[in-house]
């Protein structure tokens, strides 16, 4: 198996694949592999071939893995194999994820011997995979932070909520989106920091009522929140905290199984009075600690309750005293603003004047509408608010695009509320600067067009298997529009050409939280079937629930068919090389054999074994070697030798003679080896030996045969000539008078003497015809006075069936060079033919015209011989006889041919007057043929003559 298997790194299929292949044994030694799989690896294929897989090719932490599911492969203890997935490493040590299409290899007996394993480097597809599920999860994380936002927003700007409610509410929002352990809300008092309110999960203990020292808890309640791990706080607490605090920490962080925490504090006017805590405790499996977006987003909230505290202690000191109000208005966190009614500005804080760059001084008494610090296009949504606060709403918040003094443009979110304001009714707006929330906002944009223009088909569904997105590329394969899939279940797309065992191996897969890898066959919306690579994994929540599956799939339907083809060729071709009845070789440059077919094996007698230690000069007769060697050095050089012809020794000493084609198989301009396909010709070459010799006996035999016609027919033809004399002389009363019955048997010997003669100048004639002897001499004759004659001649013969020949070149004259004698005798030949096979009472017409070459219309199998001349004549005799059918037409020009009839037995021949005729007007470069429609329709013979 593993010399057969060597000849597949020696064809162009499959090592022009655009694919890797790789042959394995059953211990997982590299048997073949093509370039595709050289240049994946980054190691030339002599490195490679009988290396050990496992050991040399797959990362350490792959090795264990794929070499026990390669095992219980080979011990038939798995039968699904057909894909397969692991890590190879290549030479510069990069790392690559390869998709493996497994065939298993098996010997006569069904035993499994080895693999052929096609394999797609997917790790740009895996890559990207993980990179869209982390865009599609971050976005789904963004999403569910902005939602929590705006609740937020909305229960802060409540005014009919008190703060202890909101806050409440808050962290009871908070903690089921952070998917943290506990949020807590701790207030200040002198001594601690005591925990209020609480949210946790249920099986996270309880802290209600626990406290932390104050001055312990003040060193890490910073303005910008503070995080810390409690394996980074125990271990470099003196470096963070003051000593004192490290046994504190310590204790806190065990009673309360803390893993990590981030706590942000609540002010009032930069006094500390709260603060809130997210807790991860130990038994949190799916957080660590919080990320940059956790803390920016946490941070979000806490502003906007902080906006609510100092929005409540305004409206509380306004309700005192205008002064406290206006010391609360000038230190709020936020953008303060009063305008009037018709939106006038009447004062701003520090916030404010930070926020447009303007000085409060330089906006006083200024209409906002007209002080070109809003877009045109928001103006008009702007004056729409003040037209709410005219009637007593509040607004907000709203976007807007800001332009500050200094001309650049931000953008801020606003909340516009009515109030009294030294005894009149006001407008007290809140802005905050959101352009780094928008930028956040902005990559979400991102990501989602990033998934619209992915090159793949993307489908996300929920946790029930119900369409929830399609990209515009599955629209594109699929032809569903995105209205037409959402809400659908993917069966809209099943083919019934996956069994429900597979469906079943897949949701197994994708709700046991793993990655779902494979091919589909699936069926469009015009109901054409398509095939599918797909990727399907589960999407999580941080607490690791699943909400979502994305399905990321590839049309592969081309590719799959162009697999289909390879794998047809591939099996054609190696049944064709099992098959094949030629000797097939392939053979190094050092002339051992590298591969040898089952034919050739047979053929020579050899067992593998043996071939092994073998070169070609091993099997190729003494006398040829030293030419064969001369041979190959020139097809080492690139030289291709055809029909090359040699003799191989078997291994039982015969000899065989063979005929076959070498050539060359370079690599970067080295010679691989040679491959050559010889045919055994040894009988062949007896066969056409024998057939020389055969052949060289019967031209002795025919060369005696017509000596003895010849001799014969000169022999037997003066005694007629003879005999013809005194017949005539007998029947012209020489011998004295005849009675009738004398006369009658006298004519009888006369016409049979006639016959006899006209058969020994035909037998005379094919003698000449066969030797090449035969030669025509040709002088200018008038054709129009050799037709006269004939016609003259032979009229009493043909009058005795009271048949008239018309003559229709009568009175013209044509002047010809030919032979005018057997001209006659063809002529002649014709007419005594026409006037035996016709009916009596009829006519035989003989003429002839002068043509031009292009009128000519003869048979397709008459060749006019090749002329200069254009002119020729064209003699016709034409019959109303038996007529010729179709399939004799060129026959009964063949020497010896008689038509089957009872109306030819009777009139006795050797069948060679048209083979002689022929022979005669090729003599002249003209060609001649027979036509008619049929039996019993006539025939007309026509002559073709150049002039």
């Amino acid at each position: 198996m593993t010399q057969d298997l060597k000849i597949l790194s020696n064809i162009d299929l499959f090592n022009f694949a655009g694919i890797l292949f790789i042959v394995l044994n059953d211990k997982g030694r590299v048997l073949a592999i093509n370039k595709k799989g050289c240049e994946v690896l980054e190691i030339k294929e002599k490195d490679i071939i009988g290396k050990d897989w496992f050991l040399n090719f797959l990362p350490k932490g792959e090795v264990k893995r794929v070499k026990k599911v390669y095992d219980s492969v080979m011990k038939g203890k798995i039968k699904e194999f057909e894909f397969f997935e692991n890590r190879i490493k290549t030479k510069s040590g990069k790392e690559k994820i390869i998709l493996w299409h497994n065939t298993m290899l098996k010997d006569s007996k069904g035993k499994i011997i080895g693999t052929l394993s096609s394999g797609e480097d997917i790790t740009a597809l895996k890559q990207n995979e993980k990179d869209l599920t982390e865009r599609i999860q971050e976005i789904q994380r963004i999403n569910r932070y902005s939602e929590l936002r705006t609740k937020i927003w909305q229960l802060a700007a409540d005014r009919t909520l008190d703060f202890d409610t909101i806050i409440e509410k808050a962290i009871n929002l908070i903690g089921p989106v952070f998917q943290v352990s506990r949020v807590n809300y701790n207030i200040l008092d002198e001594k601690n920091l005591i925990c209020l309110k609480e949210w946790k999960e249920k099986s996270v203990k309880k802290t209600i009522g626990a406290k932390i020292d104050v001055n312990v808890a003040k060193l890490f309640l910073k303005p910008d929140g503070f995080e810390i791990t409690m394996e980074v706080a125990l271990k470099d607490i003196p470096k963070l905290l003051m000593p004192i605090a490290k046994p504190i920490i310590k204790k806190f962080a065990e009673i309360n199984d803390l893993k990590a925490i981030f706590v942000v504090p609540l002010y009032e006017q930069d006094k500390l009075i709260s603060a809130i805590s997210c807790d991860v405790c130990n038994s949190n499996k799916y957080r660590q600690g919080f990320d940059i977006l956790d803390k920016t987003i946490i941070l979000d909230l806490r502003d906007i309750l902080q906006s609510r505290i100092e929005y409540d202690r305004i409206e509380k000191v306004t309700k005192e005293s205008e002064e406290r109000f206006k010391m609360l208005f000038e230190n709020a966190p936020d953008a303060y603003y009063i305008n009037d009614l018709k939106g006038n500005f009447i004062d701003g804080n520090k916030k404010a004047e930070e926020l447009t760059g303007y000085k409060k001084e330089e906006l006083i008494g200024k209409n906002f509408l007209k002080l070109n610090i809003l877009q045109k296009n928001e103006l008009i949504k702007a004056t729409k608010n003040l037209a709410l606060n005219l009637i007593n709403k509040p607004t907000g918040p709203d976007r807007f695009v800001l332009k500050r003094k200094d001309g650049k443009e931000i953008n801020v979110e606003i909340i516009t509320n009515p109030i009294k304001f030294k005894g009149e009714n006001m407008i007290l707006g809140i802005a905050r600067d959101i352009t780094e929330r928008i930028k956040y906002e902005e990559e979400i944009k991102k990501l989602s067009t990033a998934i619209e223009q992915a090159p793949d088909s993307v489908v996300i569904t929920d946790k029930k298997g119900n369409i929830t997105y399609v990209n515009p590329k599955f629209t594109e394969i699929t032809g569903y529009s995105s209205a037409e899939a959402i809400g659908e279940n993917p069966r809209i797309l099943k083919s019934g050409h996956t069994t429900k065992e597979e469906y079943k191996k897949l949701w197994d897969t994708i709700l046991s939280g793993n990655t779902w890898r494979g091919e589909l066959l699936n069926k469009k919306k015009n109901g054409v079937f398509y095939w599918e690579n797909a990727s399907i994994a589960p999407i999580k929540d941080l607490s690791g629930k699943i909400t979502h599956f994305v399905a990321i799939k590839q049309d592969i339907t081309e590719a799959k068919k162009i697999q289909e083809e390879v794998h047809k060729s591939r099996m054609l071709l190696q049944d064709f090389l099992d098959n094949a009845n030629d000797l097939i070789q392939i053979v190094s440059p050092d002339a051992k054999f590298i591969y040898v077919n089952k034919a050739w094996k047979e053929t020579l007698g050899y067992s593998y074994k043996e071939i092994k230690n073998m070169t070609l000069f091993d099997i190729i007769h003494p006398s040829r070697i030293e030419h064969c060697k001369e041979l190959f050095k020139n097809i080492l050089k690139g030289k291709c030798e055809e029909r090359i012809e040699t003799i191989f020794i078997t291994k039982d000493k015969k000899e065989i003679i063979v005929e076959g084609n070498v050539t060359c198989h370079f690599e970067d301009g080295k010679p691989i080896n040679t491959r050559a396909i010889f045919r055994d010709i040894t009988l062949r070459k007896q066969q056409e030996e024998n057939l020389r010799v055969s052949y060289e006996k019967l031209k002795e035999i025919d060369a005696m045969k017509t000596n003895f016609v010849s001799m014969i027919s000169h022999d037997l033809r003066t005694p007629l000539t003879a005999i013809k004399g005194f017949l005539s002389l007998l029947l012209g009363g020489a011998a004295g008078e005849l009675n009738k019955e004398q006369k009658e048997y006298l004519e009888i010997i006369k016409n049979n003497s006639e016959r006899l003669l006209n058969l020994i100048n035909d037998l005379l004639d094919l003698g000449k015809i066969e030797s090449g002897r035969f030669t025509v001499e040709r002088h200018t004759s008038d054709l129009g006075r050799i037709l006269e004659k004939i016609t003259n001649d032979i009229s009493a013969f043909a009058a005795q069936k009271n048949i008239k020949i018309i003559n229709e070149a009568h009175g013209k004259k044509l002047a010809v060079d030919v032979d005018e004698y057997r001209i006659s005798q063809v002529l002649i030949n014709l007419i005594t033919n026409s006037v035996k096979f016709s009916p009596e009472n009829t006519n035989i017409i003989i003429g002839f015209d002068e043509v031009n070459k292009e009128d000519i219309v003869i048979p397709e199998y008459i060749n006019i011989p090749a002329s200069v001349k254009n002119r020729y004549v064209l003699i016709y005799e034409k019959d109303a006889g038996r007529g010729i059918e179709k399939e004799n037409l060129e026959k009964i020009f063949e020497r010896f041919y008689q038509i089957k009839g009872t109306d030819v037995a009777k009139y006795k021949g050797l069948g060679l007057g048209l083979a002689i005729s022929k022979s005669i007007i090729e003599a002249h470069n003209g060609v001649i043929w027979a036509e008619s429609e049929g039996a019993g329709k006539g025939a007309i013979f026509k002559i073709l003559i150049p002039l």
